[in-house]
């Protein structure tokens, strides 16, 4: 049964994976947030011009390195890195204090897994981010 849902899971993940690799660039075309900071369809008469934060920065303030998207990522990949990395130490702390009992070694072998397995989703987030971020730029 294991094994068979291993299959599973591991054929779902490379078909997902192809999907996207060769899923049309075309499906990301569309920028809602393209002419969030120009000047089209504003005349410069007061009270109509852009927001402060698009003249003064010149980026727009949602996407690009300095937009909101970009930072929140980034304080959420680092918490979350630093978290899994503490699980790892935690784990491997209390694999080599197991004394040889195999359910307490089993537990810290599942707890380092997990961890690992949390820090690629962390790296494969940060991907997406760094492709959603020059999306929208």
């Amino acid at each position: 049964m294991l094994r068979h849902t291993r299959l599973l899971v591991t054929v779902f993940v490379l078909a997902f994976g192809i999907v996207f690799v060769f899923l049309p660039h075309s499906a990301a075309a569309f920028n809602p947030f393209q002419n969030a900071c120009s000047n089209t369809g504003v005349t410069n008469t007061p009270g109509k011009n852009p927001s402060t934060v698009c003249t003064t920065s010149g980026q727009n303030p949602i996407g690009g390195t300095n937009g909101i998207l970009y930072k929140v990522g980034l304080i959420l990949s680092t918490v979350s890195g630093i978290a899994a990395v503490i699980l790892m130490i935690v784990g491997g702390f209390n694999y080599v204090t197991a004394a040889g009992d195999p359910n307490k070694a089993a537990n810290a072998r599942r707890t380092m897994i997990a961890a690992g397995i949390g820090l690629l989703v962390i790296l494969l987030a940060q991907a997406i981010l760094a492709l959603a971020v020059n999306i929208v730029k």
